[in-house]
């Protein structure tokens, strides 16, 4: 009972050609009916017996189902692929405008901070510029100039020459003898 073929209504025409049977019948995924021996697996001829005849045309209808159901997944498939491999290309072609334009402006940027820097190096140079020392006219680093209660700007040397004239400046108005 298991290798019985349901009882099904097959399409197409089943027919005897002298002792043998045949079947006429349009495939899924044919064009046009043509009529096909209904041959068991491993034999020359078509078989003499209906049911056999009937088991063999529904495995056929059965493969021929499955390869036209397999044909349509494929075709759907390669159709998906196409439509994401299209999709794909369009995001890339996204992306490296997007790639391009971060590198414009990463190139933008790094010219404006180059030329940040250069004013910015423009600027510590302006303030290590030099000015006189208002006692011997040296030019020294305007840093390294000293201003006394005078408001007047003296170098180094200037400066200590001046404290020691201011020392000895006191020492002579002190008395030697504190009485």
């Amino acid at each position: 009972m298991a290798n019985e073929s349901p009882q099904v209504k097959l399409p197409g025409r089943m027919f005897r050609k002298k002792t043998r049977w045949w079947w006429q019948v349009q495939l899924p995924g044919e064009v046009k009916p043509r009529s096909r021996a209904l041959k068991p697996e491993g034999s020359r001829t078509a078989t003499t017996e209906r049911t056999t005849a009937q088991e063999i045309a529904f495995a056929m209808w059965q493969d021929a189902l499955r390869a036209e159901a397999e044909k349509r997944i494929k075709e759907r498939h390669a159709a998906r692929t196409q439509q994401l491999r299209a999709k794909l290309r369009d995001s890339s072609k996204a992306l490296e405008e997007l790639m391009e334009k971060a590198k414009v402006k990463a190139k933008a940027e790094a010219a404006a901070r180059a030329k940040l820097e250069a004013e910015l190096k423009l600027l510590r140079k302006k303030q290590q510029q030099t000015a006189p020392c208002e006692c011997c006219h040296r030019r020294s680093a305007a840093g390294d100039l000293h201003r006394i209660d005078s408001g007047q700007r003296l170098c180094s040397t200037c400066r200590q020459a001046l404290e020691k004239e201011k020392l000895r400046q006191q020492a002579k108005r002190r008395p030697l003898c504190p009485t």
